[in-house]
């Protein structure tokens, strides 16, 4: 089973845009980490877009004009745009259960 959960951005005078986390619960029941990501953004300069997916040989990363692969999330979250890592301020949703995405996002 997949589960997400979004997170809304806000930056000073640019738009509020929301990502969106694709995650997996643990073993223990509890916990939830992260196995993607992806975000169709609007800036005051244009439309951007953000997506990290999990593949055998890392996570894959792009943004607009970058792409590449990372050995973790967290190293792919680092190569996407600063305004959506480092956000002035966010809120998060409750985690919410993705029936039927396996296929999508294995």
């Amino acid at each position: 089973m997949r589960y997400a959960w979004t997170r809304t951005l806000y930056n000073g005078y640019e738009p509020n845009n929301r990502i969106t986390f694709i995650a997996e619960k643990e073993p223990d029941g509890k916990t939830y980490t992260a196995a993607g990501l992806i975000g169709n953004l609007s800036f005051r300069d244009g439309p951007a877009f953000c997506c990290i997916t999990r593949a055998s040989d890392g996570f894959h990363w792009e943004t607009d004009l970058r792409s590449g692969v990372a050995e973790s999330f967290e190293a792919a979250w680092s190569n996407l745009q600063a305004l959506v890592t480092h956000a002035d301020h966010f809120e998060e949703s409750e985690i919410f259960e993705l029936p039927g995405v396996e296929e999508v996002f294995a």
